[in-house]
């Protein structure tokens, strides 16, 4: 008997009384995996003048690796990522190099972040920041060529939306 009130309140269209809202919140924020289209970058703030602002899209892919982690994967880009409700963090990578044995004395370090958050489960945003380091005598030779001062620091930021 039960089993069949059941169906009968499920073909009626009733509910368990709670808002669509509700329902979501109590099944948290499900992020679409796939590929994702990227607009063109636009910079944030450029000290180390390395933004390239592009007219182009690119694709980015999201992949889920565990409950609040997904792999984020690009042409040049693959890092892991935490979600905190609907905003992320990746991991920071690191560059070294040594320029010491070619005969000068500088030393780049280059570190890169990724952070944004989505508005949807289909729709956010994505920043890049660029910290450069330069230790070495040899360093005010390129702050001169780049015309920059080190530290320097680079940010550009991308809007995304689920491609599929």
């Amino acid at each position: 008997m039960r089993s069949w009130l059941g169906l009968v309140l499920f073909a009626l269209g009733c509910d368990d009384g709670k808002s669509d809202t509700a329902q979501e919140e109590e099944e948290g924020f499900a992020l679409s995996e796939g590929d994702w289209s990227a607009s063109p970058l636009a910079a944030v703030t450029d000290g180390c003048n390395i933004v390239e602002e592009g007219e182009d899209s690119f694709t980015l892919n999201i992949a889920m690796t565990g409950d609040d982690t997904f792999s984020l994967t690009g042409s040049e880009l693959d890092v892991s990522c935490t979600l905190s409700d609907q905003d992320f963090t990746c991991e920071e990578e690191e560059d070294v190099q040594d320029y010491t044995a070619k005969g000068a004395d500088v030393i780049l370090t280059t570190r890169f972040t990724y952070a944004g958050s989505f508005d949807t489960e289909t729709a956010g945003s994505l920043t890049y920041t660029v910290d450069v380091s330069c230790e070495g005598t040899d360093c005010s030779i390129l702050e001169t060529d780049y015309e920059v001062a080190f530290p320097c620091e680079s940010a550009a930021t991308t809007t995304l939306s689920f491609a599929g």
